[in-house]
């Protein structure tokens, strides 16, 4: 199961978006088996955020990220977003 790092800058409020991230935990977890774990944003920019995954695998990760706004917004909002694998959690 890869655990999953996502950096990138959001164009709206941050509680805001962490009240919509948040909000979705239970869809990504029950529809594609992906689990929150963090999220955050950095201590001098609350549009640059961070969110730590867990994910059955990249390519359902992957196909949720494309089809879903909590995750989309982050990506669409940012030209220097990363996705990071940094591990795979036994």
């Amino acid at each position: 199961m890869p655990i999953i790092v996502l950096k990138g800058k959001i164009n709206k409020p941050y509680d805001l978006w962490a009240d919509e991230f948040d909000a979705n935990d239970e869809m990504r977890s029950l529809k594609y088996g992906i689990k929150s774990r963090y999220r955050g944003h950095k201590v001098n920019d609350s549009t640059e955020v961070r969110v730590v995954m867990y994910a059955p695998s990249l390519e359902e990760f992957e196909y949720h990220l494309h089809t879903n706004s909590d995750l989309l917004a982050l990506k669409s909002a940012a030209s220097d977003d990363l996705i990071y694998c940094i591990a795979h959690a036994a």
